[in-house]
This record gives structure tokens, C-alpha cells and sequence, in this order.
């Protein structure tokens, strides 16, 4: 996203290496994907001799291992219009799959959360607790994804500037300064609140406290194929605030959104897998893809 002036977690469930992801056909999983939780030790050193595309030159899973410095958490649209048009269905699918690559890259698990449900799941490393926690979940209720996004990355931020704030504090706080995080944000983009300023406020908040420029990165995945909806999220990628109060102020020196459709029935590519986990903290990938829109 450019700019221009003028609650608390459920207990996690024992972190079983013995899981896969069923729901993923393994035709649609990319060929330098990290092996199986059953696979050796040798087979995942053998994986960077498999076939792999390259993108400007540096192998896709190189881009991945970008994730082991983040938390990763996926935030899933739960509002009424996602049960509309099979929509649940596609979301349920993609977040099985977007989390297979996702856990084998954060040590400690990745989080997922809803916009409406108040259910959170820490520390998830299986295919049954991402099943199993999406399925407890019915679609209702509106489409808060500025107040979801606020939710989670004020707290953050407050976190990070406990740690970091001052000089002084990062020698003598015992507070650990947390992780860069990831946030996955999987929609029908038609959101009934206003992300646009809710992001630009944030950003804003990180400049003024110095975070580094990939400190937080936001990757917004549609589900559906509402052509408003694709322009609405492009146009959060290309954001323009029009409030004078906004205009005046202070402007973000920072892009910290991504967007990306996922069409129903899309076969997910490796560069598809790759441009989804890593774009929202990889900007060379954001700017690639919006070159290739114009």
C-alpha cells in the first residue's frame, strides 16, 4: 500500500509431528514445498536439488525462509456474505492450504482468528487444529476487517514499543521485544467498516516509532470473484486518504499491504503460494505484481 499527501488464545493442543494436511490435494502443493511432518531429515535436505522456479533470480524457497523471522497469524473472514456463493467452502480450502506451508516455517506455530468469533487458536501445527478450529466457526454477522486489523496490531505495536521505545529500555527492559508478525487476512473484501484509515492511522504509529519498514506486513486475500470487491482491495494496496484531517497530518513512510485474489477452483502455483505468504513483508514482490496489473 502507497500513499501520497495532498483477546486472549485457547490452550494449545500438543504439538504432534505426526499430522498432514489432508484437505490440500498434493497437486496443487508447489514442488519446493517443505516435505510432510513424517518425511526424514535427508529428504528435506534433498529439497533444494527438486526443480524450482526462480524469481529475479533467488529460488521461491528462499523467499519462504524469510518467514522463519515472523509469527505468522491468519485472521479468516466470518462474516454472513462469506456463506453466500460457496465462499466458506473456498476459505476452508485456502486456509488449509496456505497454512501447510505456513507451520513449517514458525517455530512455534502459527495463530488463527476470526473477524466476528471471539474463538483464537495459538501454536497451531496440524491439519486437525486448523479443521477442527475453522469448523467450530459459522459465517454470520458483519464484515469488520478494519476493527479485526486494529484488534491485533495495536496490541502489537504496544509490545514492540514496551521493548523498544526508548534507548534505555532495550538494555534494561526484561520485556523481549517480539517477533516481526504476518497477518493473513482471508476475505470476501466487502468489508462494512473503514480499513483504509484504520491502516493508514497504524502505519503512521509505526513511523512515528521508528519500527523497521518490514516490522509488520498485512497480505489481504480475497475469496470470491466480486469484481467491487477487487477494486476496493486494490485501490487498500493504492491508498489515497481523502480526509483533510488525514491529508494534513503526518503521511506513512512505510507499505505494509498486499492484496491478492484467489479465484475458485485456482490451482494454487508455487508463485501463487509464495506471492500470498510472503508479499504483505516482501515489497519486491508487492511492486512486481503491481507493474504486471498495469
Amino acid at each position: 500500500m502507497s500513499y501520497n499527501a495532498a483477546s486472549s488464545s485457547q490452550p494449545s493442543t500438543s504439538k504432534s509431528m505426526t499430522s498432514s494436511f489432508p484437505d490440500v490435494p498434493t497437486s496443487s502443493l508447489p514442488a519446493y514445498a517443505p516435505p510432510s511432518y513424517g518425511d526424514t531429515t535427508s529428504s528435506r535436505r534433498d529439497e533444494k536439488s527438486r526443480g524450482m522456479m526462480h524469481q529475479e533470480g533467488r529460488p521461491q524457497d528462499t523467499m519462504l525462509e524469510s518467514l522463519r523471522g515472523y509469527d505468522t497469524v491468519i485472521i479468516v473472514d466470518d462474516s454472513q456474505s462469506m456463506s453466500w456463493y460457496g465462499r466458506w467452502a473456498e476459505a476452508r480450502a485456502a486456509l488449509m492450504a496456505f497454512a501447510e506451508i505456513a507451520v513449517q516455517y514458525d517455530q512455534d506455530g502459527i495463530e488463527i482468528r476470526f473477524f466476528n468469533s471471539p474463538r483464537v487458536e495459538s501454536h497451531i501445527i496440524s491439519a486437525d487444529q486448523v479443521a477442527r478450529l475453522f469448523d467450530s466457526v459459522e459465517p454470520s454477522g458483519a464484515t469488520p476487517l478494519g476493527n479485526s486489523l486494529d484488534t491485533c496490531i495495536r496490541p502489537y505495536i504496544k509490545d514492540w514499543k514496551s521493548a523498544n521505545g526508548r534507548i534505555w529500555s532495550r538494555f534494561t527492559s526484561s520485556q523481549r521485544s517480539p517477533k516481526p508478525r504476518n497477518f493473513l487476512v482471508i476475505t470476501d473484501g466487502c468489508p462494512t467498516d473503514d480499513p483504509q484509515d484504520v491502516i493508514f492511522r497504524l502505519s503512521v504509529k509505526m513511523d512515528k516509532l521508528k519500527m523497521p519498514q518490514n516490522q509488520v506486513g498485512i497480505q489481504l486475500v480475497q475469496i470470491g470473484d466480486d469484481a467491487q470487491a477487487t477494486e476496493f482491495l486494490q485501490d487498500l494496496d493504492n491508498y489515497v486518504p481523502t480526509s483533510p484531517e488525514l491529508r494534513s497530518g503526518p503521511q506513512p513512510d512505510r507499505d505494509i499491504v498486499d492484496t491478492e485474489p484467489y479465484r475458485p477452483g485456482e490451482r494454487l502455483t508455487e508463485e501463487k503460494l509464495v506471492k500470498v505468504l510472503v508479499g504483505g513483508i516482501n515489497k519486491r514482490i508487492d511492486r512486481r505484481d503491481q507493474q504486471s496489473r498495469r
